[in-house]
């Protein structure tokens, strides 16, 4: 709206938005049926500097260890032993777009008409840095569980490469007896 918010009503309208994060979450998500579409789960690792005092308590002895080369802030290659893993996850369905070498080439020549993409439907995104990977996990199968219920629609992981998730994704695929394709 453009009008300014003091400080002390803005963060009083963030907690009491947050409380119920969890229930909003949890309810069951009524979005449109596409035919065809694929079930989509994506899931990430980014670390985070973190605060002395915010860390875990052998990577806090270990980063009370070391010196700083800065007397106000950590310098190149000084966050070792001073970051958290979050863990970042989605949840989405989005109808195939197939796509040929041709049209895959046109995208390096950016005034050439493109087809538009298909957009997510019943797109979930959610990020911890408290909950370990296997919690995070469990959740984005329950959500994926609960977009598709009966398990008709291909499931397909999108993953950068970290083993840990990966054996994750094929350890709930397994035991939730669904066929997935990592990417």
């Amino acid at each position: 709206t453009g009008g300014n918010l003091p400080k002390r009503q803005a963060e009083e309208l963030m907690q009491r938005a947050a409380c119920d994060f969890e229930s909003f979450y949890a309810q069951p998500v009524f979005a449109q049926e596409m035919s065809e579409s694929l079930l989509i789960l994506s899931l990430d690792g980014k670390g985070i500097v973190m605060r002395l005092e915010d860390l875990r308590e052998a990577t806090r002895h270990a980063a009370e260890k070391g010196k700083h080369k800065l007397n106000k802030r950590l310098s190149k290659g000084e966050k070792k032993n001073r970051k958290r893993m979050a863990t970042a996850a989605t949840v989405y369905s989005v109808a195939p777009h197939p796509r040929t070498p041709s049209m895959v080439a046109k995208e390096c020549y950016p005034n050439d008409e493109k087809p538009p993409s298909p957009k997510p439907v019943g797109k979930r995104v959610w990020a911890s840095v408290e909950k370990e990977v296997e919690a995070v996990v469990a959740e984005m199968f329950q959500e994926a569980l609960q977009q598709d219920p009966l398990k008709k629609k291909p499931w397909v992981a999108l993953v950068d490469g970290n083993k840990l998730q990966i054996r994750l994704l094929k350890a709930y695929a397994k035991h939730n007896q669904v066929k997935l394709t990592i990417v």
